[in-house]
């Protein structure tokens, strides 16, 4: 059922204007957005009826906007700096401060994941941020390029063993493998920076690997690549980007895929439960 008005809680980089654009195509008649200050991008106010900026921390302040607005269902949408949380609470509200206090860790997924779960505590449901977007969800098989190699299947199902490993713990949810050698572990830098590491570390070559924690949350922190992954990838002297199939928001498809085969970067979907086979 399409929502007649939702709260979106914007983060970096284009992919909310893209939500919000996917939304209006839904038939959504009223979009409701929380901005950042330092993460979202100001273009953000074109594709939305309202935008309100604030600290990031400031959770109060954001279930007070939503509820004043009679926002009944919100989604996260783009990456928020985890490093909030070794700022000292400086910025943080007291409502957050005393989630954070109460916290068995201070891992991305779960401090988002109590932000979440207080959030639907004043009636306000988190919907899956894949909601209205689920075209985007990369699709099985090869996207781009030529069959892969034997060593390359070889590298994508140790990668993804590695970075389901590590996904699974919380750390991050990208590997940078070759000859199947773990080269880089995404953790609180995010993709860009682990690929731009290990490119200097591997030169050419690498396989990048990018998959969902074993038990995703699709509320929050779900997988996505756009055209700065691809970019960066490309001046990482990357062959191949191997995205879990299904899990991971792909924005930017065919701006991704131009620039995957003009620099002859291998793009595949994968299934994490089973061995890539001949593609």
């Amino acid at each position: 059922m399409v929502e007649k008005k939702i709260g979106l809680i914007a983060g970096n980089n284009t992919f909310p204007a893209q939500f919000a654009r996917a939304a209006r195509k839904e038939g959504v008649k009223k979009i409701v957005a929380i901005g950042f200050y330092g993460e979202t991008m100001k273009e953000l106010s074109k594709y939305v009826d309202e935008l309100h900026w604030l600290r990031t921390g400031q959770i109060s302040k954001l279930i007070r906007i939503f509820k004043s607005r009679d926002v009944k269902s919100a989604v996260m949408v783009g990456q928020i700096n985890p490093r909030i949380v070794l700022k000292n609470f400086i910025g943080l509200d007291l409502r957050l401060i005393k989630l954070i206090f109460k916290l068995r860790d201070r891992r991305a997924g779960t401090v988002l994941k109590s932000v979440a779960d207080e959030i639907e505590k004043e009636g306000i449901k988190l919907e899956d941020s894949t909601l209205y977007i689920k075209s985007l969800l990369a699709p099985d098989g090869l996207i781009t390029g030529r069959r892969l190699s034997k060593s390359q299947k070889e590298d994508i199902n140790f990668g993804v063993k590695m970075a389901k490993g590590v996904s699974g713990l919380d750390i991050g949810q990208t590997v940078v493998v070759k000859n199947k050698a773990v080269i880089g572990v995404e953790a609180m830098e995010g993709t860009d920076a682990t690929i731009r590491r290990s490119g200097e570390i591997a030169g050419a070559g690498a396989v990048v690997v990018k998959v969902s924690k074993p038990a995703q949350d699709m509320r929050f922190d779900v997988p996505v690549i756009g055209i700065d992954t691809i970019k960066t990838a490309v001046s990482a002297g990357v062959y191949v980007m191997a995205i879990e199939a299904g899990k991971t928001i792909f924005f930017d498809k065919e701006k991704v895929i131009e620039m995957a085969r003009k620099n002859n970067i291998k793009i595949v979907g994968v299934d994490s439960s089973v061995i890539v086979q001949n593609s």
